[in-house]
């Protein structure tokens, strides 16, 4: 038999042997440790206390038994609403007042949900009530839906049960979708409705995107065809961008199909603009053209120089106008220097100073003075002078001691506007 160091250590102590041999050999079996570890008769009263007897552990009892044990009560168990709320109201300590709300709620939601929305509604603060309502009736809505269901239903109208059925559809679409989306319907407030139908659509997405997004594309609320879908495609793009993308290309042709096609392109040029590219190559002439800025866009963040040359082939002149403006704003923000190299070669025409108004609304916050030297460049004198005021009133809001010298000595202000411009500082 090996001696564990800590059994050496009693050899030094000089206790009797015939006790030590009883600890180095007591029984490992729990039940007879309590008489195996009894002090040796003759052995000195001790500061120390006596050895507790061993419990009985989870690990040394048969397989079955800790998975049948009785949970032990809870704090609250066997008291009142009002005893409950009367105990919390005691917490002088807001966090710890908030962490007992939570634990008591919790334990009484299990045991008497009609019980623990009672507890709610006797707490102090209305945020407080609010929480615990919302917290109890998830709780119940996991444990006992048709329960809760009735219960929610049963309610007078009110903002309040607005609230409760929201939280409760969004705790049952994990359990059953079909009965969220109609618990949901319950809503009486057309926005609060909204928003829980988002909820439920967007993490429906996360599962079965094509089922969600059939369902929104289905639905007769405008909210969920306009936003809820729209959310979902860009959660699904960034997860699946080829089964989004392939699923946009084949819903194309309906009231959404532009909007599809807008929300595909800027999520999928987020990620890789090869995708983006090979999208729109896909889509119809008539998309093509509605698309075309969007595409412009997200060219001009990947390859500005070949994104302008491609907008200025655009056969329609607005469009042309419109892809190239959004060129150059997001040209702007990548490489001013560059882009302001590319205006220089422009011929001064009503199309260049078009652009010239985007790089410098895109320009004024990094450089306003840059900025205004663009500004003054502008051929039109009307389009000039407003453009000039604009950065002017934009640089006094975001660096006025900048901005004063400036305006005080600018020949490009009346009095008048430069007296308004420095009262802005004021």
């Amino acid at each position: 038999m090996q001696f564990p160091y800590s059994k050496l250590i009693f050899l030094s102590l000089g206790f009797s042997g015939g006790w030590l041999l009883a600890q180095f050999c007591q029984p490992k079996d729990p039940a007879s440790a309590v008489t195996a570890t009894a002090p040796h008769p003759e052995a000195k009263a001790s500061s120390t206390p006596a050895s507790k007897p061993v419990k009985n552990d989870p690990v040394d009892q048969p397989p079955d038994a800790a998975k049948t044990r009785e949970p032990a009560p809870g704090k609250w168990s066997g008291k009142s609403p009002g005893e409950i709320a009367d105990e919390l109201a005691k917490i002088a300590d807001r966090r710890l007042q908030s962490t007992a709300i939570n634990a008591a709620v919790s334990e009484l939601a299990r045991e008497d949900p009609l019980g623990a929305l009672r507890l709610a509604e006797l707490l102090p603060r209305r945020s407080q009530r609010e929480n615990a309502m919302e917290q109890v009736m998830r709780e119940w809505m996991r444990k006992d839906a048709a329960a809760a269901t009735e219960y929610l239903i049963a309610l007078e109208d009110s903002p309040h049960r607005d609230t409760l059925l929201s939280a409760s559809a969004q705790a049952l679409s994990d359990k059953d979708l079909r009965a969220s989306i109609q618990l949901a319907s319950h809503i009486g407030t057309k926005s609060a409705q909204d928003s829980a139908f988002m909820s439920i659509g967007v993490q429906w997405g996360s599962k079965e995107p094509e089922a969600a997004a059939a369902w929104c594309l289905a639905s007769d609320s405008n909210y969920q065809r306009e936003h809820t879908l729209m959310h979902l495609i860009s959660h699904w793009g960034r997860r699946d961008p080829v089964a989004m993308k392939a699923w946009a290309l084949a819903n194309l042709n309906g009231t959404q199909g532009e909007a599809i096609a807008q929300r595909a392109m800027d999520t999928l040029g987020s990620e890789d603009f090869q995708e983006v590219q090979s999208f729109y190559a896909a889509l119809s002439p008539e998309l093509q053209k509605k698309t075309s800025v969007r595409y412009a866009q997200s060219w001009a963040i990947e390859n500005p120089e070949q994104a302008v040359r491609w907008a200025a082939s655009l056969p329609d002149v607005q469009t042309r106008s419109e892809a190239l403006s959004s060129v150059v704003s997001a040209w702007t923000n990548e490489d001013p220097n560059a882009a302001s190299a590319w205006l220089n070669t422009l011929p001064r025409d009503d199309n260049r100073d078009r652009l010239v108004t985007n790089f410098v609304h895109a320009a004024q916050r990094d450089d306003p003075e840059g900025a205004m030297l663009w500004a003054r460049s502008v051929s039109n004198e009307g389009n000039r002078s407003s453009l000039i005021l604009s950065v002017a009133r934009n640089w006094m809001q975001n660096d006025p001691v900048a901005a004063k010298p400036w305006i005080q000595t600018s020949p490009d202000l009346t009095a008048e506007q430069r007296e308004n411009l420095l009262k802005m500082r004021n």
